[in-house]
C-alpha cells in the first residue's frame, strides 16, 4: 500500500498517527494538516488507497474533515481569540 501511495509532502503533513487495539480488532487515527488548496487532490488519492485498502472485505475505513480552529472562526466571520492566533 505505501509502495504505491506513499506519502506526498506536498499535499500536507501527517500530526497524529496512533494506533490501539479493541476487542473488535485495532484501530488507528491519522491527522492530516491539508494544505490550503490541495484537499480536492488529496481527498482523490485517498479514495484510490480507501479501494486498494478495502478490497478483501475485512478492513472499514471511515473519514471526517476538521477545521483547524483558525479556519472554524473564519467560516462563522469571526476573530479568533488573541491567545489562538499565530504570527
Amino acid at each position: 500500500m505505501r509502495k504505491k501511495y506513499p506519502p506526498d509532502k506536498s499535499l500536507g503533513e501527517m500530526k497524529v498517527n496512533a494506533y490501539t487495539m479493541t476487542l473488535e480488532g485495532s484501530r488507528a487515527l491519522q491527522v492530516i494538516e491539508v494544505k490550503k488548496g490541495k484537499l480536492e487532490e488529496y481527498l482523490e488519492r485517498l479514495g484510490k488507497a480507501i479501494v486498494i485498502m478495502t478490497e478483501g472485505g475485512e478492513i472499514t475505513i471511515t473519514y471526517k474533515i476538521w477545521l483547524t480552529q483558525m479556519e472554524a472562526f473564519a467560516n462563522l466571520g469571526r476573530k479568533p481569540p488573541e491567545e489562538l492566533q499565530v504570527d
